[in-house]
């Protein structure tokens, strides 16, 4: 890894990785770098990034293919990441062109010679983030416990988490789970338990993507004691601060 010795990072380039791109064409960039700016993709492109000379990206000048030819005319990568690996001229999130003066990027002078941070991904892959459709990320520090019961849910777990789980324990078993989600390449998913809020804050504090719904159930809960189908009221609490 390469680090310049300067501010705070603000671009990452990883280069010797190959590209699995989700254009209409399913493209593999083989070989390829791939430039970010913050969180969102900047410009990608296939080869090695080196100068017309020859030189590291490290150096001056117009990055450029080892062919020779321009490494900023690939792609089509817009801030919200959505569109980032396709076909034609980078733009920006309004569709303008993200071209200046031969630079393909996001903001006027980001290029790869420009990164704050080179990772070398010693022929790796670089593919967009899988997606968990079904958990209960919080119900952690409850793994493994009762799986000999029979009907453990409703004659293990369901008590457990009346008298054990807590708000406190919803937050740090978020936590911990988003860590193993991010680990095996997991960056959204979509998630139903209780105290939902605290696994919103996990979710800021990890950087996931997550689509949280507060358990509505016939009976009484961690979160609702005193009655049953209680969530509602505190959904509509979760919605107010997190809605939208």
């Amino acid at each position: 890894m390469y680090r310049k010795k300067r501010g705070s990072s603000m671009t990452t380039l990883i280069k010797n990785v190959s590209i699995l791109t989700m254009d209409d064409e399913d493209r593999v960039l083989k070989h390829g770098w791939i430039l970010l700016d913050g969180t969102k993709i900047a410009a990608l492109g296939e080869g090695e990034p080196v100068l017309d000379n020859g030189t590291s990206v490290l150096g001056e000048g117009e990055p450029v293919l080892d062919n020779g030819t321009s490494v900023l005319d690939e792609g089509e990568p817009f801030s919200d990441g959505a569109s980032a690996l396709g076909d034609g001229e980078p733009s920006h999130c309004d569709g303008a062109s993200a071209l200046r003066n031969g630079a393909s990027t996001l903001r006027d002078s980001v290029t790869p010679l420009d990164a704050d941070t080179v990772l070398d991904g010693e022929g790796g892959i670089v593919l967009p983030g899988f997606v968990n459709t079904h958990c209960h990320v919080s119900m952690v520090p409850f793994r493994s416990m009762g799986d000999d019961c029979p009907d453990r849910l409703r004659r293990f777990l369901f008590p457990l988490e009346l008298e054990a789980m807590t708000p406190e324990l919803v937050y740090w078993g978020a936590l911990y789970g988003m860590a193993e989600m991010l680990l095996s390449g997991t960056t959204t998913f979509l998630d139903m338990y209780y105290f939902e809020d605290r696994v919103a804050e996990a979710c800021e504090k990890a950087g996931l993507r997550g689509y949280l719904g507060e358990t509505l159930i016939g009976q009484k809960t961690c979160d609702s004691p005193d009655e049953p189908y209680g969530g509602f009221e505190y959904q509509k609490r979760f919605f107010e601060e997190y809605g939208g």
